[in-house]
């Protein structure tokens, strides 16, 4: 049995345009990590965890007024969330580490990982968070670059070639260790 969880991002978004709590986020990530023992504890073979990607690093955050808040927040999340996994990760939990992969993708500009495009979201006119329009309603007419080589959908999450290209990522931690 293999067991997948990842979050954060969503908690991050809603506390930086909220709150702006590092204890909310520290306190979230203890949860995810409570979770995590309860799988375990409940039966799971084994448990691949994500952390949030830096969430700074995406176009909604990058360069505006909430960057280093979105920053904070994430290192808050993924900081606890690390700390409160130990004693239960090793054998049978494995953390693949999000925020380092995706900071290695955006700080060497996407060209090792076939990207030319880390920094503009793809789908033109479309936003994200809390209240925002749906990336559903973009279109291939609508694509402002081709998502097969950019990193961002929208100003928020990432590409399906970005989300393939962390699977493979995520699937080598998990053959190597287990």
């Amino acid at each position: 049995d293999l067991v997948v969880l990842s979050a954060g991002v969503p908690d991050i978004v809603a506390e930086a345009n909220g709150a702006r709590s590092p204890a909310a986020m520290q306190a979230a990530g203890r949860a995810m990590a409570d979770q995590v023992r309860r799988l375990v504890d409940g039966g799971a073979g084994r448990v691949l965890v994500a952390n949030a990607y830096d969430v700074s690093k995406a176009p909604q955050f990058r360069g505006g007024a909430l960057e280093r808040t979105a920053f904070e927040l994430t290192r808050a999340f993924n900081d606890a969330l690390k700390v409160a996994l130990n004693g239960v990760s090793g054998r049978t939990v494995l953390l693949v580490d999000a925020e380092e992969y995706f900071n290695r993708v955006v700080n060497t500009g996407g060209t090792p990982f076939s990207l030319n495009n880390v920094e503009t979201p793809v789908c033109a006119g479309s936003s994200a968070g809390l209240g925002a329009t749906s990336t559903t309603m973009c279109t291939t007419g609508s694509f402002g670059g081709d998502p097969a080589f950019a990193l961002f959908y929208d100003p928020l999450y990432v590409t399906p070639v970005g989300q393939s290209l962390f699977g493979e990522h995520a699937f080598a931690i998990a053959r190597d260790n287990w």
